[in-house]
């Protein structure tokens, strides 16, 4: 009867073979490889890399105009067109479009900081969400730069976004009263 010992009854060991000890690795056999014929490659030379400067002309293939087309534009019907003369006047009717339907402004507003405003402000309608928590939107007016390049992100720290227009921003802020303020900044 083979001794085996305590510890590998234990984990469950001894039935796997361990009680012999652990098996050696077997010594790695030889690769054969059949004789193959040996061809020599030939690196090719580095092509240059484009400079970041340097732009790609488009390949546009070039088109010959198609002599199916007539040359000159013979409108259906016989009607012939004729060049208007230089300095005559020609009446246009007048259009009037009728003005948009006035948006309700939103009244409960608190301005601050108008003295960051930019001096040149023009008044812009902004829609926010309903502070009454209506599920819909608010309008309100304010200023901001005529430039009219802005950026338009959300305030981490309060329920608003911010309308940044580089050196002057406008912050439009809710709260839970209902009310709307509007905070210039510059």
């Amino acid at each position: 009867m083979r001794r085996v010992s305590f510890a590998l009854v234990l984990l469950g060991l001894a039935s796997v073979g361990w009680a012999q000890g652990p098996a050696l690795p077997a010594a790695p056999q030889p690769l054969i490889v059949p004789q193959t014929e040996v061809i020599p490659v030939v690196p090719e030379a580095p092509r240059p890399q484009p400079t970041r400067y340097e732009t790609l002309r488009p390949i546009v293939p070039q088109v010959a105009p198609s002599p199916s087309f007539p040359q000159q534009f013979d409108p259906p019907g016989g009607v012939s067109l004729t060049p208007v003369p230089d300095g005559t006047v020609i009446p246009y009717e007048q259009v009037f479009v009728s003005p948009l339907p006035a948006l309700p402004l939103y009244d409960k507003v608190r301005v601050r900081q108008t003295r960051n405003m930019h001096p040149q402000a023009v008044p812009k309608l902004v829609a926010i969400k309903d502070p009454c928590f209506g599920g819909g939107c608010v309008y309100v007016e304010v200023c901001v730069p005529p430039c009219g390049r802005e950026e338009v992100c959300c305030l981490r720290w309060r329920d608003g976004i911010r309308l940044d227009y580089g050196k002057y921003s406008v912050d439009i802020v809710t709260t839970r009263r209902g009310l709307v303020i509007v905070d210039y900044n510059d």
